[in-house]
């Protein structure tokens, strides 16, 4: 008995393409398929509603791709947010005289000696390196070790006790124990609310000049040392208000205060400035060796402290480190053109970002002369100024018995009132413009506009993307099979007939040969095919003789 393979057809794997996607139309919740797939309308109609359909798809996924071009570009917004309040945090207020030393405690010696320093210290190199040695053997000598140019100037510069002779903060007395010394290029300067331990930060609670910090200051003209003086010639105070986290930049952002002169700074409030790290923004910070806190100027300072002691085993004496202070000579022939050649690459800009939150205040600066004529013996009387007088005539200088009290004041004092003249913060802040939540508000609002979608029709879509698939691999395996199967028919053909064993005759021992049929081929699997060949079930029939 002899069967041939099945030749049943798999219905459920042949389904058409097209059966597949009008099934998908009347369940989906996208607009517009059920009407391309409506047999009920006319051609036209549905033709029309398909054009409509393949024009909505394409502005959704244009405007999804903007939008998503969008995210990836990181864009940012500003705003602005003015909030008043009870009390403000009081700026940081630095001090330098135009003088560096007081002629009084340096002898014409030193001044000759300290003129070639300077020169060396501010990039004149026409400066003979005879005179440097011959400055640096003297000041090694005098002080008996290593020259440290910052250490000389604490010494012998500008002394804080002489230069405040009144201190008023909100109506209580202050003095030159609420000021610390911070070196700059001016020499010694002082600073006023640094927030070092042992004062904490003030704030102000109240408009204007009373609730703020009121200063006389003595810049002794009459110490004067022009020989030394870097610059212009000028007579007075360089002042600095700025956030206590950020160092002083006398030379940028001081302000210039003669003699004689009564100064308001009036600050209308405090502007903050919030910027966004990257890839939306450029700022950032990192730990500093050798400050407290973080800045983009202090930053640039340490860098290139690190690169002079790397590179001269020295640093810069107006700058912190472990290194010694560079000599005169180590300035002028190593440290200035290595600085030189560091700076030209921009290597110091790209590893210091701009601060997240920086702090600004603008002062409003005004002048009135000082004293008034009927006021000048009462101004002296007040802050003991005939004691300062007679103590200046007593060390000599340009004051003589002959000038008066009131030129004194016109010649060596300086009035400062700083205060803000409004409570209020002025906050400027980048954010993200385009957050990830809102990209996917933005995805559904073009979905929902063209295609009256919603995030469950992307799962149906994708459910249709994968039962294509399915289907088109099924269909697939299934015409494979079809072709597996006529080539083991061939093969059944070709070995449907066995030739019968042959008979040994005269031989009891042996049996009777069988003959062997190929009685059954259907065991085929319609999906996986024929595995090891066809089967065969074998069925033996004892020859007769």
């Amino acid at each position: 008995m002899t069967t041939n393979p099945s030749d049943d057809s798999d219905d459920s794997n042949s389904l058409a393409s097209f059966d597949l996607e009008e099934h998908f139309a009347n369940v989906t919740s996208c607009h517009g398929m059920i009407h391309i797939f409506d047999h009920k309308t006319s051609f036209l109609r549905r033709y029309v509603w398909g054009i409509a359909t393949f024009a909505a798809f394409t502005a959704c996924i244009i405007g999804c791709i903007n939008l998503l071009h969008n995210l990836l570009s990181h864009p940012t917004n500003i705003s602005v947010k003015i909030h008043h309040t009870n009390k403000m945090l009081f700026p940081t207020v630095t001090l330098c005289n135009f003088n560096q030393f007081s002629r009084t405690l340096i002898s014409h010696k030193d001044i000759r000696h300290l003129d070639t320093v300077l020169s060396a210290y501010n990039h004149d190199h026409t400066i003979p390196k005879e005179d440097l040695k011959e400055a640096e053997d003297y000041f090694k000598s005098k002080i008996h070790g290593h020259f440290d140019f910052s250490q000389y100037n604490q010494e012998l510069g500008l002394q804080k006790e002489d230069l405040i002779l009144s201190c008023t903060w909100n109506g209580e007395k202050c003095g030159s124990k609420n000021f610390s010394r911070v070196f700059t290029s001016y020499g010694n300067c002082y600073t006023f609310n640094g927030g070092s331990a042992n004062h904490p930060l003030l704030n102000q609670h109240g408009r204007g000049a009373a609730h703020g910090l009121s200063l006389i200051l003595n810049i002794e003209q009459y110490k004067y040392t022009p020989e030394l003086m870097v610059g212009a010639p000028n007579v007075g105070i360089r002042c600095s208000i700025h956030y206590y986290k950020s160092l002083p930049r006398m030379e940028s952002q001081g302000i210039a205060i003669p003699p004689g002169a009564h100064a308001y700074a009036a600050i209308p409030g405090t502007e903050v400035t919030n910027y966004q790290k990257k890839p939306w923004g450029q700022c950032g910070e990192k730990k500093l060796k050798y400050y407290k806190y973080y800045s983009m100027s202090a930053c640039l300072h340490e860098d290139e402290t690190l690169f002079a002691e790397t590179t001269c085993q020295c640093r810069d004496p107006r700058l912190p480190g472990n290194e010694k202070a560079c000599t005169p000579i180590q300035m002028l022939e190593c440290l200035i053109p290595a600085m030189s050649r560091y700076r030209e690459q921009d290597r110091n800009l790209s590893s210091c970002p701009e601060v997240c939150e920086r702090v600004e205040y603008v002062p409003q600066v005004s002048y009135a002369k000082i004293p008034a004529k009927i006021m000048a013996e009462e101004i002296a009387s007040k802050y003991n100024l005939h004691q300062v007088h007679k103590k200046a005539i007593i060390e000599g200088g340009i004051v003589d018995n002959s000038t008066s009290v009131k030129q004194f004041i016109r010649d060596n004092l300086v009035f400062l009132d700083i205060f803000f003249k409004n409570l209020y913060n002025t906050t400027t802040t980048q954010a993200r413009d385009a957050s990830f939540s809102q990209f996917l508000s933005n995805v559904g609002g073009q979905i929902g506009l063209f295609i009256g979608g919603s995030f469950l029709t992307l799962l149906e879509i994708v459910e249709y993307i994968f039962d294509k698939l399915a289907q088109q691999r099924s269909r697939y395996r299934h015409k494979t099979s079809q072709i597996e199967k006529a080539e083991w028919k061939k093969i059944y053909a070709s070995s449907m007939i066995v030739p019968k064993t042959s008979y040994h005759n005269g031989n009891a021992n042996h049996p009777p040969p069988y003959e062997r049929t190929l009685v059954q081929m259907d065991e085929y699997d319609s999906t996986e095919g024929f595995l090891n060949g066809p089967k065969y079930v074998h069925v033996h029939k004892q020859c007769k003789e």
